[in-house]
């Protein structure tokens, strides 16, 4: 049960709230009627999420969520408000409110949609306090690791030393970030050791490759490093490298004293005896090295197997919970035996892919006793060399997470469907408003009642206006975003006959929301209806150093200076006023920026700012 602290200045509501939330038993909720004394309560007693109204005497909302914020809680915060002011809608998520719910309509409607708010906050709030943990465990991890541990960024500046690197150095780690890894090498082996680093950011990884060290004191230090890429969200680009080495100082020393003392033939049984101890005791160093590598692959979250020839031949327990098997149950059986739908995990170790490469996806699997669970699979080769070797698996649990997604989406539906059956009704009374407005002119012709008549008529249809409006806005974000050819969905057939058309788009693919096309057309119809006198319109795109430009541009009369932002603006404009705001919403759903960047008098510039992850080339072919 989640315990809820509600703050209101209305006791009816706080009675209620509190009747409607704990009416499932799924909440507790304290009511409280002053934000002071609220804070108060929130400092005896451990709250899920607060409820609290905007406008309150003493105190307004915001400046309770500041005053919460201020003590470095995360506790989730709702506004719950009759206020509907964009501004305060702004300021409250500025200063950290989860969710803005505005008071009014159906009860039952707004309180469920309340409860599903709070449900919503705290399981973020979770998740978020999930995330945290597992990166301090993580850093953790790196920071007391005993191997020396350092990452370098794709221009080999130190990005992270761990302690045992700074021991077995002399140098600091606040010494070392942002500076060039080569200021260790040794001078007479830098040059080598700069090829390895090259090598390794272009793929090649580490296996037991021997660099020397310079210590702070002036020393050199002989270490074997292993080492990985860091990739990127694409999963191809190497954005870093981690490397972990091992000290062998002190076993090349000893294989030099061996190697001599053959040479010389004057090493006595003693001295060999003893050098053999000195060679075992690092072996058994070694060995507990390894044993701690084992103990972190047990006590990962991740679920991590081998395969060979899509048969498991190791795996940790995580894994073995994960599936519900043991590690007899799954030890040389094909992964298809945890597969629910047809294979989908590692098809012959990459074997039908030309290069190697580590790929991510997600599956569904079936534990041993018959739940499926949804997971995120990461595959890797072994050795990219030779994939026959082998793949690793790494598999996360996100059943939770998807089952949350299709809850999301399972309430937006319903939401659509009220929103589309309350649109209708308010639709059939304002044709019922013009039609006795009608009548009303034709009965009574009056000079004194026709001004009220208009009034009347014009608020009828702004109403009318803002229902069109809410259709086209109920739509956005509610549909899987896709990778869409540019190309294809370009309005070209809807182009008048007296505007020539250029397209120059070599097979790009954007990935944003499926309303994407109405973008084009609503460019298509400010050209039309506003640019004057237009005969061209081109579309292309330029590369930029943090992605992709898609330039739509005419040459029409252009849009002035001093409207260039506000052409943006809901409602600003000659004809509705939204179509403009309606692209810049659809864009931003996933993270694309549009400008107006053209010369008052020359033509209207749009530019549509594409983040690099958004957008793809294809084989297609340049057009005009």
């Amino acid at each position: 049960m989640l315990n809820v602290l509600y703050i209101d200045d209305e006791p009816g509501l706080l009675d209620l709230c509190k009747i409607f939330l704990e009416e499932k038993r799924e909440f507790s909720v304290d009511i409280v009627d002053s934000p002071i004394e609220g804070l108060k309560d929130i400092d005896k007693k451990k709250y899920d999420a607060v409820i609290c109204d905007y406008q309150m005497p003493g105190m307004d909302g915001i400046t309770l969520l500041k005053e919460l914020r201020a003590k470095n809680t995360t506790l989730p915060f709702i506004l719950f408000t009759g206020r509907g002011r964009e501004e305060v809608v702004i300021q409250a998520i500025n200063n950290g409110a989860d969710f803005y719910l505005q008071k009014g309509g159906d009860p039952e409607s707004q309180f469920a949609e309340l409860a599903h708010k709070v449900r919503q906050a705290v399981e973020k709030r979770k998740a978020d306090e999930i995330l945290r943990e597992t990166n301090v465990y993580l850093n953790n991890l790196i920071t007391y690791a005993s191997g020396p541990i350092v990452t370098y960024d794709i221009n080999s500046e130190i990005t992270r030393f761990n302690r045992a690197f700074e021991k077995l150095t002399g140098f600091t780690e606040a010494e070392m970030l942002g500076k060039d890894f080569d200021t260790l090498f040794p001078e007479d082996s830098r040059a080598k050791s700069l090829d390895l680093i090259c090598r390794a950011l272009f793929g090649e990884k580490w296996e037991a490759v021997e660099i020397p060290i310079r210590t702070a004191d002036g020393g050199i230090r002989t270490v074997i490093w292993n080492s990985a890429n860091i990739y990127g969200p694409d999963g191809i680009t190497p954005v870093a490298t981690i490397a972990q080495g091992t000290d062998i100082t002190e076993r090349k020393k000893a294989e030099t004293s061996l190697k001599n003392a053959y040479e010389e033939l004057a090493a006595t049984e003693e001295e060999l005896r003893q050098q053999y101890e000195q060679l075992g005791g690092q072996e058994r160093e070694l060995r507990r090295s390894q044993e701690r590598l084992s103990g972190i692959l047990r006590t990962t979250p991740t679920g991590i197997a081998i395969l060979r020839d899509r048969v498991i031949t190791e795996m940790n327990d995580r894994f073995c919970e994960m599936t519900g098997y043991s590690r007899d149950d799954l030890t040389g059986k094909p992964i298809g035996i945890i597969e629910a739908d047809a294979a989908e995990v590692v098809r012959s170790e990459n074997g039908d892919r030309e290069e190697p490469e580590a790929m991510q996806t997600e599956a569904r699997w079936r534990k041993k006793d018959g739940t499926i669970i949804t997971v995120l699979l990461s595959t890797t080769p072994l050795d990219p060399q030779h994939p026959s070797e082998g793949t690793t698996l790494t598999a996360l649990n996100i059943t939770s997470r998807v089952m949350a997604e299709e809850a999301l989406r399972t309430a937006n539906r319903k939401l659509n469907l009220l929103s589309s059956i309350t649109r209708h009704d308010i639709q059939n009374k304002t044709a019922i408003i013009d039609g006795n407005l009608t009548l009303i002119r034709n009965k009574i012709a009056s000079p004194e009642i026709d001004p009220y008549i208009d009034k009347i008529s014009a608020a009828n249809r702004a109403i009318q206006a803002q229902i069109r409006f809410s259709r086209v806005y109920q739509d956005l974000g509610s549909g899987v975003s896709r990778w869409q050819e540019v190309s294809r969905i370009l309005p070209a057939a809807n182009v008048p006959e007296t505007i020539r058309f250029h397209v120059n788009i070599d097979g790009i693919e954007v990935f944003a929301d499926p309303m994407l096309e109405r973008v084009f057309f609503n460019l298509l119809d400010n050209s039309v209806r506003h640019g004057g006198t237009v005969r061209e319109i081109r579309v292309s795109f330029n590369n930029s150093g943090n992605g992709l430009t898609l330039v739509w541009e005419d040459d029409g009369d252009g849009i002035p200076a001093g409207e260039k932002e506000r052409i943006f603006e809901r409602g600003y404009g000659k004809n509705t006023g939204l179509g403009l705001f309606l692209a810049r919403e659809i864009l931003s759903i996933t993270g694309i920026a549009i400008r107006e960047t053209g010369i008052p008098g020359k033509g209207a510039r749009f530019e549509l700012s594409i983040p690099k992850e958004s957008y793809r080339r294809t084989a297609g072919r340049k057009t005009d």
